[in-house]
């Protein structure tokens, strides 16, 4: 490495005998780079972002291994690995600390390596790989929370694929209640996360160090806690598997393996159904036990339980597109009933219990309401037609009873754990009048305010900010398809690194600013991606290929009307539509789309990857 490689920053916040320290070598091969996040590229090397000549320069920097074994025996570093306290017993399966991720240079924490506290008895947890798919997902989803979240993660700098490869051992529970185990081969990767501040100072390392708060300092945490807590569940956003060990002391969240966004706000599990803790809309729960695990203080409860009721409400009117201080105090009796109607209406849900597992792919039938639709759409179709007819439509979602042949204890947990949100024959009827009873109140709440001001603004941030997130559902896999395409060669690095770059910029939700350009509508095909630039007065489509695809014309028809489309002059390849200007917004993501490209129609059921 031709820059010198400087301790890392957040060594001061550690006792010295709580890193451990070894050596980096060069290693022998030069890794792959398969993403480059452009942005923090060009802040960190002071230089204009260039694909090839980026990817080079990642390669030689990060191209290192703590295996002497498999490198040339240069020694140009050391890593920091740092150990960890955590008295729940949930966030070390048995390492002393961080297993697979050390501290490198000044900010960097290199992810998909073994340390010397890797001293679990399980390989799957102490061979310190990193499977592609997985640093693909994190990286994904790390990266949109930096932008997005209301506390901001850390960042990925890039992605390195090493030549390696393993053997993956998932464990999951079948039908029969039994541990099965299914074996992958994967392509190991490294993650090249950047930790400007403290972002990656886990409470575990802050019970390790034996580090000492007031208690206003500790009140603060649990405040921001639940703040955290209130948004994931407006954000529709599970963590999966809370611990010590994956959240900063700061608040920002840690390590997405277990991640997911959903779609639907009922209780869905990612890694365990075994803790209520662990279900979306319900990981509060597991922050007060990790509270509870540290501090005897019996107040802090009440504190997390006000914060987080207070921050529903903020959350809220982010979503149904008002500024929380501009109007809550006019219209608090509406936002104060119709938020907390929402809080508890959106968690209804069918007793499909295999379907509360997020891979599963019935959760669109699971649950009773789509508070998502119906905020997005609500106020562009209310005034075509029959206002309430078409508010029922889309707030009441399809759901159905999946019959299952057997169903074993994970019948008895989601009905133990959530008997006040299953829908039921009994209950039905009872759920569904208040929700006709929030259509009402919510139509009346904007009747007020469309007498004070036009409502265009305010429908734009709506059908932005509860847009779905494309493809970032755990049943569509995303992240091992892409994994997987590239590692039989059918997409290249350049490609790889254009999805993923795109799955990030055009699922980004809360940055919402109605004087830019905002993306969303990702759809990707065999050989190239398209998404809508979303303004205040017009739209277009982009369609960016992939390395492989040479576009020479494209024409584009919405709803059968054709619009021209051109090569961008800044980018290689892209092509954009003409500007399509609107006075009232339409549901763009709706439009009946067909795009034909070089001669061949791309239409109804997409051509995806």
């Amino acid at each position: 490495m031709e820059e010198e490689i400087r301790e890392p920053q957040i060594k001061r916040f550690f006792k010295e005998e709580n890193l451990c320290m070894q050596n980096v070598y060069k290693s022998k091969e030069e890794y792959k780079v398969v993403y480059i996040n452009q942005e923090l590229y060009e802040e960190i090397f002071h230089e204009k972002y260039v694909w090839e000549d980026a990817k080079q320069k990642i390669s030689t920097i990060f191209s290192i291994t703590l295996d002497e074994k498999k490198s040339d025996n240069k020694i140009i570093g050391k890593a920091y690995s740092d150990k960890q306290a955590d008295p729940t017993g949930m966030a070390l399966s048995g390492n002393l600390g961080s297993g697979r991720s050390y501290f490198f240079d000044k900010n960097f924490n290199i992810k998909g390596d073994k340390t010397k506290l890797a001293t679990s008895p399980k390989s799957i947890y102490n061979n310190g790989k990193y499977a592609l798919s997985a640093s693909i997902k994190e990286t994904v989803i790390a990266n949109i929370l930096a932008k997005d979240f209301v506390v901001p993660t850390f960042e990925t700098l890039a992605i390195l694929e090493t030549g390696e490869r393993f053997e993956f051992l998932d464990e999951y529970l079948d039908f029969d209640d039994q541990i099965k185990n299914k074996t992958y081969n994967l392509p190991c990767s490294i993650e090249i996360r950047v930790n400007k501040e403290k972002e990656l100072y886990r409470i575990s390392n802050s019970l390790i160090n034996n580090d000492k708060y007031t208690e206003e300092e500790i009140e603060n945490f649990c405040k921001k806690l639940a703040k955290i807590e209130a948004n994931k569940f407006c954000d529709r956003f599970l963590h999966g598997s809370w611990s010590v060990g994956n959240i900063s002391t700061e608040g920002n969240l840690i390590d997405f393996d277990t991640s997911s966004f959903v779609k639907g706000r009922f209780p869905q599990y990612s890694n365990t159904n075994k803790y209520k803790s662990n279900y979306f809309g319900y990981e509060l729960l597991g922050q007060k036990i990790m509270i509870n695990s540290i501090s005897n203080n019996e107040k802090l409860e009440k504190i997390m339980n006000d914060e987080y009721e207070k921050n529903i409400k903020i959350k809220f009117c982010d979503l149904i597109g008002l500024d929380y201080n501009l109007y809550y105090l006019k219209y608090y009796k509406y936002i104060d009933s119709l938020s907390k109607k929402f809080n508890i209406l959106s968690r209804k849900f069918l007793a499909n219990y295999y379907d509360t597992n997020i891979a599963n792919q019935n959760e669109n039938i699971t649950y009773l309401f789509d508070f998502s639709r119906f905020f997005q759409k609500y106020l562009i179709y209310r005034e075509k037609g029959n206002k309430f007819i078409n508010g029922i439509k889309l707030l009441f979602n399809d759901p159905q009873y999946i019959e299952y042949e057997k169903v074993g204890m994970i019948k008895e947990k989601v009905e133990k754990f959530f008997e006040k949100d299953i829908v039921n024959d009994d209950n039905m009827d009872k759920y569904i009048n208040e929700a006709m009873d929030f259509i009402q109140e919510y139509d009346e709440l904007f009747e007020k305010i469309e007498k004070e001001q036009d409502l265009q603004e305010i429908k734009l941030k709506q059908y932005f900010i509860n847009a779905d997130r494309n493809y970032l559902y755990s049943k569509e896999h995303i992240f091992g398809k892409i994994a997987y395409k590239y590692d039989i060669k059918e997409i290249d690095d350049k490609t790889i690194n254009i999805i993923i770059n795109s799955l990030i910029k055009a699922n980004i939700r809360n940055h919402y600013n109605i004087e830019c350009k905002n993306i969303l509508g990702l759809r990707l095909y065999k050989d190239f991606l398209t998404y809508w630039i979303v303004t205040k007065n017009y739209y277009y489509l982009v369609i960016e290929p992939f390395s492989n695809f040479d576009i020479e014309f494209a024409k584009l028809s919405l709803n059968g009307e054709e619009f021209m489309i051109k090569h961008r002059l800044d980018e290689e390849g892209a092509m954009e539509s003409e500007k399509i200007e609107f006075d009232s917004l339409p549901d763009i993501l709706n439009f009946d789309v067909k795009i034909k490209i070089n001669g061949k129609e791309y239409n109804g059921e997409f051509d995806q990857i």
